[in-house]
């Protein structure tokens, strides 16, 4: 009945396609955060700790976008594949 889902797997691959990037962005982060605590100054100490939070959340982001995109395939084989 309903099989036309082109907007929302564009939209889809839009939003979840790029897990890869933000799961890269958040582990460079950390590393960032790392070597900056290795290095101490309390400005260091200071950035570091965003950097440390950015990217650990940047990391939940990507697999939390990962996984959406799993739930999303097996949606659509459940309801809009014949």
């Amino acid at each position: 009945m309903f099989r036309s889902t082109l907007f929302y797997d564009h939209l889809t691959d839009f939003l979840v396609g790029p897990w890869k990037l933000y799961a890269a962005i958040g582990a460079s982060l950390i590393l960032a955060a790392i070597l900056i605590f290795i290095f101490p100054n309390l400005l260091a100490y200071l950035i570091a700790f965003f950097l440390l939070l950015s990217g650990a959340m940047f990391v939940g982001i990507g697999l939390r976008l990962r996984r959406l995109r799993s739930e999303y395939q097996k949606w659509l084989e459940v309801y809009w594949e014949p």
